[in-house]
């Protein structure tokens, strides 16, 4: 099932179904015919008088509200993956774009160019803080290996890597300044990740 907002998850994009009010004024009135055309991650509804579906309705105290609710293997396969969906209603035609995670995508990239054994990609952070981002990553399925976090304005140099180590504490942390490093000092990376500087 697919939830109307950006953000929501996709129940592994099983089916499609949207109840928005601004349908109506987008042309999608109930009874409405429509076509669906599906495009690797991108699904486009269409008005259409030939469409083979047709726009349903739903009460709401005193509202009637459209509802677009489609299930086939094209959705399916579509948002086979995706973990957010963006919804963009135009005049005529409704766009559901998939949102598939990063690190999966990249995942699936080097597995494709190099036949490996798929594995989780891994991040360095600098400027790390005191770990939002990496949490971020993490989330994303990125795994963090090293992080460099520096900050003597805060009066203690290790104020906030010992905040990171607290809610990441089995990656390596760099307290030093990172112009003070070299390349080779740090772990092997897929990605490097540069937040911005406290300046």
């Amino acid at each position: 099932m697919i939830h109307q907002y950006e953000g929501k998850a996709t129940y592994n994009g099983e089916r499609l179904y949207l109840d928005k009010t601004e349908l109506i004024q987008a042309g999608f009135q109930p009874g409405v015919r429509y076509s669906t055309r599906t495009d690797d991650s991108l699904i486009e509804l269409s008005i259409s008088e030939t469409g083979s579906n047709r726009v349903s309705q739903k009460q709401r105290k005193d509202r009637v509200i459209p509802i677009i609710d489609k299930t086939g293997f094209d959705i399916r396969e579509a948002l086979a993956d995706c973990k957010h969906i963006i919804v963009t209603i135009h005049f005529g035609r409704v766009t559901i774009k998939g949102i598939k995670s990063t690190a999966e995508q990249l995942k699936k990239q080097i597995v494709n160019h190099t036949s490996e054994k798929q594995t989780d990609l891994t991040t360095i952070s600098f400027c790390a803080g005191a770990g939002i981002s990496s949490s971020a990553l993490v989330a994303a399925g990125f795994k963090e290996v090293a992080a460099v976090e520096y900050n003597p304005k805060e009066g203690r140099e290790s104020k906030f890597s010992d905040i990171y180590l607290q809610n990441h504490n089995d990656t390596i942390m760099f307290n030093v300044p990172m112009q003070h490093l070299k390349a080779n000092d740090l772990p092997a990376a897929d990605v490097w990740v540069a937040t911005l500087d406290c300046v």
